[in-house]
Protein backbone atom coordinates (compact mmCIF):
# COMPACT_ATOMS: atom_id res chain seq x y z
CA UNK A 1 0.00 0.00 0.00
CA UNK A 2 1.20 3.43 -0.80
CA UNK A 3 -0.13 6.88 1.29
CA UNK A 4 0.61 10.14 -1.02
CA UNK A 5 0.61 13.09 0.97
CA UNK A 6 -0.25 16.31 -0.56
CA UNK A 7 -1.36 20.10 0.14
CA UNK A 8 -3.83 23.11 -1.17
CA UNK A 9 -4.72 25.99 -0.51
CA UNK A 10 -8.46 25.84 -1.47
CA UNK A 11 -10.91 23.15 0.02
CA UNK A 12 -12.50 23.03 -3.89
CA UNK A 13 -9.27 22.24 -5.05
CA UNK A 14 -8.62 19.21 -2.53
CA UNK A 15 -12.01 18.02 -2.95
CA UNK A 16 -11.67 18.61 -6.88
CA UNK A 17 -8.97 16.08 -6.39
CA UNK A 18 -9.60 14.02 -4.36
CA UNK A 19 -12.61 13.16 -6.59
CA UNK A 20 -11.22 12.74 -9.87
CA UNK A 21 -8.52 10.12 -7.83
CA UNK A 22 -11.61 8.20 -6.97
CA UNK A 23 -13.12 8.37 -9.72
CA UNK A 24 -10.17 7.38 -12.48
CA UNK A 25 -9.84 4.86 -9.66
CA UNK A 26 -6.49 5.52 -8.87
CA UNK A 27 -7.19 5.93 -5.38
CA UNK A 28 -9.54 3.73 -3.17
CA UNK A 29 -9.75 6.53 -0.68
CA UNK A 30 -8.94 10.19 0.07
CA UNK A 31 -8.86 12.05 3.12
CA UNK A 32 -9.09 15.57 3.11
CA UNK A 33 -8.38 17.55 6.08
CA UNK A 34 -7.70 21.60 7.34
CA UNK A 35 -4.49 22.32 8.96
CA UNK A 36 -1.95 25.09 9.65
CA UNK A 37 1.27 25.15 7.70
CA UNK A 38 4.67 26.94 8.28
CA UNK A 39 7.13 26.93 5.11
CA UNK A 40 10.11 29.19 3.62
CA UNK A 41 9.02 30.03 0.59
CA UNK A 42 10.88 32.81 -1.63
CA UNK A 43 13.27 33.51 1.35
CA UNK A 44 10.34 34.19 3.64
CA UNK A 45 8.61 32.18 6.43
CA UNK A 46 5.10 31.76 5.84
CA UNK A 47 1.96 30.56 8.11
CA UNK A 48 -1.55 29.67 6.04
CA UNK A 49 -3.66 27.37 6.66
CA UNK A 50 -4.06 24.65 3.87
CA UNK A 51 -6.13 21.30 2.97
CA UNK A 52 -4.18 18.30 3.54
CA UNK A 53 -4.91 14.94 1.06
CA UNK A 54 -3.81 11.48 2.30
CA UNK A 55 -4.21 9.70 -0.98
CA UNK A 56 -4.81 5.80 -0.57
CA UNK A 57 -3.32 4.11 -3.19
CA UNK A 58 -0.66 1.20 -4.81
CA UNK A 59 2.75 1.84 -6.60
CA UNK A 60 1.39 1.24 -10.32
CA UNK A 61 -0.49 4.26 -9.73
CA UNK A 62 1.96 6.63 -8.72
CA UNK A 63 3.03 8.01 -12.04
CA UNK A 64 -0.52 8.50 -12.91
CA UNK A 65 -1.41 10.79 -9.92
CA UNK A 66 1.58 12.51 -10.35
CA UNK A 67 0.61 13.64 -14.08
CA UNK A 68 -2.98 14.24 -12.81
CA UNK A 69 -1.04 16.74 -10.64
CA UNK A 70 0.84 17.70 -13.10
CA UNK A 71 -1.82 18.97 -14.79
CA UNK A 72 -4.48 20.03 -12.01
CA UNK A 73 -2.63 21.12 -8.85
CA UNK A 74 -2.35 25.01 -8.50
CA UNK A 75 0.79 25.31 -6.80
CA UNK A 76 4.21 26.00 -8.62
CA UNK A 77 5.30 23.60 -6.06
CA UNK A 78 3.17 21.05 -5.06
CA UNK A 79 3.58 18.38 -1.93
CA UNK A 80 4.08 14.68 -3.33
CA UNK A 81 5.25 12.92 -0.74
CA UNK A 82 4.90 9.00 -1.18
CA UNK A 83 5.14 6.75 1.86
CA UNK A 84 5.39 2.65 1.17
CA UNK A 85 3.59 0.80 4.53
CA UNK A 86 1.67 -2.28 5.15
CA UNK A 87 -1.89 -2.49 6.18
CA UNK A 88 -3.78 -5.46 6.97
CA UNK A 89 -4.90 -8.39 4.85
CA UNK A 90 -8.45 -7.11 4.53
CA UNK A 91 -7.73 -3.42 4.01
CA UNK A 92 -4.87 -4.46 1.26
CA UNK A 93 -7.76 -6.48 -0.67
CA UNK A 94 -10.03 -4.08 -0.13
CA UNK A 95 -7.67 -1.43 -1.83
CA UNK A 96 -7.28 -3.34 -4.73
CA UNK A 97 -10.41 -4.26 -5.83
CA UNK A 98 -11.34 -1.15 -5.63
CA UNK A 99 -8.52 -0.04 -8.53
Amino acid sequence: MIIILSTTHRKKEAKYLAKVLVERKFASCVQINKIKSCYIWGGKICSHDEWKLSIKTRKKYIQKIKKLFDKRHSYEVFEFIIIKCKATKNYNKWLKNTL
